[in-house]
């Protein structure tokens, strides 16, 4: 009862923010541009796919659709990643998406410290230079949180994290090259579960392209990508240490014209893993596609692909992809698409995705039938509405068990598995300084165990008339499907920031997070689901943060 009490308290707030921006106010000075939200980090689900789809499972997200202009870019064989929703331990830094103030130079940077409740710090570093060859960019970022709930530091209830990322691009008239690097670093407590202090990881990831186009109609494009991960689970007596190292390379051949493009692709992918025993195994994969695509003069844009795919274990597959999609009015866009994919989920993909989940005797590979649809409506000038739904029949995937006195989620073969996943989203911003969201997003027939059967999104957003202070409003309810069949929810995580720009170049902001867990202590947030029995851990509860950012 509490726990509906609590729901129906959010809902009010959000309510009376909501009436808050009907209030008249001017718009003197311009609308700055967002700085990226820093959010729990995202499960990712690799799919080897020869057209990329984005597709968010099992919660789809969908974002707001611009009307396409034609020709789009055609899809390429590669890796598809399928966020989940944001169950990971790591901290939060202050709740939404703050504006900040670039300045007019080809360089710009924006450094941001902040301390909070729970012993939060937080740092950030980002230089990005533009209009001049090469581009570049570079980020460094501390983050750590030490005493989840009512427990005092110390005690295993901590994570922090450290980010080193850059990049380099360059391009003319007929290339294009551009490379990234990123290493990052995380350690998180077992909070008194299992025979471990804690869990450390470490991802090194390194990519390349190069687009090479000719003088005709020929074009050439090519991609090596590599990841190295590591993690050790923190014993007093023996630490044991696991590493997965991957490897892929990709290449296609291109003939395009005004409105058509026909490609021919090749991929091929390596993996080897060294689990806590000592045991190395390897994994490796070669595929083929071709491609046709054609752009419509009345804005539809036809895309295919079939190809053959080779995985150890299962032989050989065809995957094949067929989509159309685009402007069917000045108001309404729709896209549909069917075919079958190769799943492919690493060892590093999974770690990255599931807290401490146990390394499979093998990589996992597998198929999966799929259709899609998606449309967005821009019903009047301050309304946009957003769906999508998606059907998806998988074979030889895998579901994430309880967590076991050994210290690991169980990771569990599912020889079938099918999904309708569904999303729906309705944007109103009748005016620049007010900005209000919802969105509903369901998981129907099956889904993986931690995953929740439908969750619904609140946010609101109000700058004053100058746009330099504002606040933001954001509520977030998973509801879970236990094993009795039972609908239970989860207590809303509702948070405010509110921020202040004092120059051009300096902006505070206040924020809050969790607000309702003040109410309910006796009922945290749990990491995963809400069966305290099988996943016992849990979020970080209430916290206050301070921050200052500088742009210059």
């Amino acid at each position: 009862m509490k726990r509906n009490t609590i729901f129906f308290i959010a809902l009010l707030i959000m309510g009376a923010a909501s009436s808050y921006a009907e209030e008249p106010r001017s718009s003197d000075g311009p609308v700055q541009p967002e700085q990226p939200e820093i959010i729990l980090p995202t499960e990712v689900f690799e799919i080897e796919a020869f057209t990329v789809e984005t597709v968010s499972a099992p919660l789809p997200q969908v974002s707001e659709i611009r009307i396409p202009v034609l020709p789009v870019p055609l899809p390429e064989s590669g890796e598809l990643q399928i966020t989940e929703a944001a169950l990971a331990i790591d901290p939060v830094a202050p709740t939404g998406t703050i504006p900040a103030v670039q300045g007019g130079s080809s360089v710009f940077s924006t450094a941001q410290v902040g301390f909070g409740s729970r012993n939060w710090l937080f740092g950030d570093l980002s230089v990005f230079a533009f209009g001049t060859e090469p581009r570049l960019s570079f980020e460094f970022r501390h983050e750590s949180l030490d005493g989840y709930g009512d427990n005092d530091p110390g005690k295993g209830y901590f994570s922090g994290s450290d980010r080193i990322a850059g990049s380099l691009d360059f391009s003319n008239e007929l290339t294009d090259l551009g490379a990234t690097v990123s290493f990052d670093s995380g350690r998180t407590g077992f909070q008194g579960e299992g025979p471990f202090l804690s869990l450390d990881q470490r991802f090194t990831r390194g990519e390349a392209e190069l687009l090479q186009q000719t003088e005709g109609p020929l074009s050439f494009s090519s991609r090596i990508g590599f990841s190295d991960a590591n993690r050790v689970f923190t014993d007093p007596a023996e630490p044991r240490p696991e590493q997965s190292l991957d490897f892929d390379v990709d290449g296609r051949v291109m003939l395009g014209f005004d409105r058509v493009e026909l490609s021919l692709g090749t991929r091929y992918t390596f993996d080897r893993t060294v689990d806590r025993t000592e045991t190395a195994r390897q994994s490796q994969s070669v595929s083929g596609d071709l491609s046709f695509d054609v752009a419509f003069d009345n804005g539809l844009l036809l895309d295919t692909a079939a190809g053959v795919a080779w995985m150890p274990g299962r032989g050989y597959i065809v995957p094949f992809t067929f989509g159309i999609g685009g402007t069917v009015s000045d108001r309404l866009s729709l896209d549909f698409r069917t075919g079958q994919d190769v799943i492919h989920a690493n060892p590093a993909s999974l770690w990255d995705s599931v807290f401490a989940i146990q390394t499979p005797e093998e990589t996992v590979w597998g198929s999966e039938w799929f259709g899609s649809v998606s449309a967005t409506w821009f019903a009047r000038s301050d309304t946009t509405v957003s769906g999508a739904g998606r059907f998806s029949y998988s074979r030889d995937t895998y579901d994430v068990g309880p967590f076991t006195s050994e210290g690991i989620h169980e990771i569990r073969q599912v020889s079938e598995r099918t999904m309708v996943s569904s999303n729906l989203r309705a944007v109103y911003s009748p005016r620049p300084q007010f900005r209000a969201s919802a969105e509903l997003s369901l998981n129907l027939i099956e889904r993986r165990t931690i995953d929740p059967l439908f969750a619904l999104g609140l946010e609101a957003e109000f700058l004053t008339g100058n746009g330099l202070s504002g606040m933001i409003v954001t509520m977030d309810s998973p509801f879970f499907l236990t094993d009795t069949d039972e609908v239970t929810p989860v207590m809303p995580d509702l948070g405010i920031t509110g921020f202040y720009s004092l120059t051009d170049t300096i902006q505070l902001s206040l924020g809050v997070r969790d607000l309702f867990d003040l109410i309910d202590r006796e009922n945290p947030r749990y990491l995963y689901g809400t069966d305290p029995q099988n996943y016992p851990l849990i979020q970080p509860g209430f916290r206050a943060t301070v921050s200052a950012q500088l742009s210059l």
